[in-house]
C-alpha cells in the first residue's frame, strides 16, 4: 500500500505552507508545499496545492471531524480539482488517484481508532 505522509513545516494558521509527501502504490514520490486555507483544531483542516502556475492544475482538500452523539467521529475527507489540465486527467483522479485516498482514509481511521 502506498503512503502518505504530512509533514507540518509551520504552524497551521492561514496561508502558512506545509509540506506533504505522497508515496502512491506503484507510483513515484512526489512532495509539494500547500498553503493552509483553514484550521480549527479537532474540526477542520484545508489546504489548496497547485502544479506550477495557479489555474493549471489546482487541488484543495478538506478535512472535516464531526462528533457523533455515540462518541465516536466522522471524518469527512474531500478534494476538489481546478485548471485546464483537469478534464486531461480525470481517468487518473477518479482511479489511482481516488484509490490512493480511500487507503489513506482507511490508514487515518486505523491509527485513530489504535489511540484509543
Amino acid at each position: 500500500m502506498g503512503k502518505i505522509r504530512l509533514v507540518v513545516a509551520s504552524t497551521l494558521i492561514f496561508l502558512s505552507r506545509i509540506k506533504i509527501s505522497i508515496h502512491p502504490e506503484g507510483g513515484k514520490p512526489m512532495t509539494f508545499a500547500p498553503k493552509v486555507l483553514d484550521f480549527e483544531n479537532q474540526k477542520i483542516f484545508r489546504w489548496k496545492g497547485v502544479f506550477l502556475i495557479p489555474g493549471l492544475f489546482d487541488g484543495e482538500h478538506i478535512f472535516e471531524l464531526k462528533r457523533n452523539h455515540n462518541g465516536t467521529t466522522t471524518l469527512n475527507h474531500r478534494e476538489n480539482f481546478y485548471g485546464i489540465m483537469v478534464p486531461f486527467m480525470k481517468k487518473q483522479l477518479n482511479t489511482a488517484v481516488k484509490a490512493g485516498f480511500n487507503a489513506m482514509n482507511i490508514a487515518v481511521k486505523e491509527r485513530a481508532e489504535s489511540l484509543n
